[in-house]
């Protein structure tokens, strides 16, 4: 058994496009709100969703079943944790569906829906980061880690103020500043890459050699990072002889350029 507290986090709440593929439609969200690790509560109802259930004797999990047409969320649950480097949901729902014979209600593991009208409510633990594994002992994935997460919240930057924000006195009897002597060359300028910046899973790096990268997962104390190539191959970096630049965000991402010391 393992067991931890969280005592910093955040609610984020919200809907989904009809149409849209639940989970990723929800792994965009937390992307965009950097939700690592949390809870799930969503409410509404499906188009499609394909329901699974385990055979604890077996230990393996039975055909999926696809249910098409009018199904109505009575329950839906679920965890949020990483799992290989990458953001997984582990849901199971309750279904209602009008039947020529009645009202059928079915429910398991939720694999895979689409959405009609969806709300949901995430709650972010962001002091912890969930893992998730396969078990040994049953065969099912299941949460083995609960870590301490380290991220920070704080601004990258501080806020610049305008020179201008304040009025300026000007004292007309005080003596006239002395020239300063004239300016040598200016120097050749080089960029400024920012240090101890925090990254997490789900965000952009362009690299020099591998290009474009995501960031899958984070290893120790921001000391390396496991990110997927556009080939889909996933390589390990270390963050010690690379410098990070912020570069804004793209579709809810936030893009860092890397610069190998």
């Amino acid at each position: 058994m393992i067991s931890a507290e969280s005592h910093r986090g955040r609610r984020i709440v919200g809907t989904l496009d009809r149409g849209a593929d639940l989970f990723d439609a929800l792994r965009a969200v937390c992307q965009r709100h950097e939700v690592r690790s949390g809870e799930l509560r969503v409410t509404g109802s499906l188009e499609r969703a394909d329901l699974s259930s385990y055979d604890q004797a077996a230990r393996q999990w039975k055909p999926t079943r696809s249910l098409e047409g009018g199904l109505e969320l009575l329950q839906l649950s679920g965890t949020i944790a990483e799992e290989s480097g990458a953001l997984v949901f582990s849901a199971r729902a309750a279904l209602m569906r009008d039947r020529d014979t009645g009202v059928e209600v079915v429910g398991g593991h939720l694999s895979r829906a689409v959405v009609f009208s969806i709300e949901f409510v995430i709650d972010s633990f962001d002091d912890l980061l969930l893992r998730r594994q396969r078990d040994p002992d049953t065969g099912l994935g299941q949460l083995h880690e609960l870590l301490a997460a380290t991220t920070a919240t704080q601004p990258m930057t501080e806020p610049v103020t305008s020179p201008m924000t304040h009025p300026v006195n000007v004292n007309v009897n005080a003596p006239e500043p002395v020239p300063a002597p004239a300016p040598g060359p200016a120097p050749t300028p080089t960029p400024v890459f920012a240090p101890q910046i925090v990254v997490h899973a789900g965000d952009v790096l362009t690299h020099p050699k591998f290009g474009r990268t995501t960031i899958m997962r984070l290893e120790g104390d921001q000391e390396f990072v496991h990110v997927r190539l556009s080939n889909g191959r996933v390589v390990r970096l270390s963050l010690d002889v690379i410098t990070l630049q912020p570069r804004g965000t793209e579709d809810g991402q936030r893009v860092f350029e890397a610069r190998i010391d």
